[in-house]
């Protein structure tokens, strides 16, 4: 967060009397970096990472390699993560 914002906070938590504890917290966590969301692929960038068919990754599904995320009927995602970890040879968990 931009030292603005966090000087904006801080003075709104000054303002409903909230205990210094509490404040510092919730200062600390506002602070802290927010972690990178999770890259998702296609299933036609994924397959090509893998250098496979499109249809393997479905198997692959099956068995348990690798995991999907659905968003609609018929937009399917993969995790980049999971996908280059199969693509190097480790097992993901």
């Amino acid at each position: 967060m931009h030292a603005a914002t966090i000087d904006a906070l801080k003075a709104f938590l000054s303002a409903l009397h909230e205990p210094p504890e509490t404040v510092a917290r919730m200062l600390a966590a506002a602070k802290e970096r927010a972690p990178a969301p999770e890259v998702l692929l296609t299933t036609r960038a994924a397959a090509e990472l893998l250098a496979v068919h499109p249809q393997t990754l479905f198997r692959y599904r099956r068995r348990g390699l690798l995991h999907s995320l659905k968003r609609s009927p018929r937009c399917i995602r993969w995790r980049k993560s999971e996908v280059e970890a199969l693509a190097s040879g480790r097992a993901y968990p």
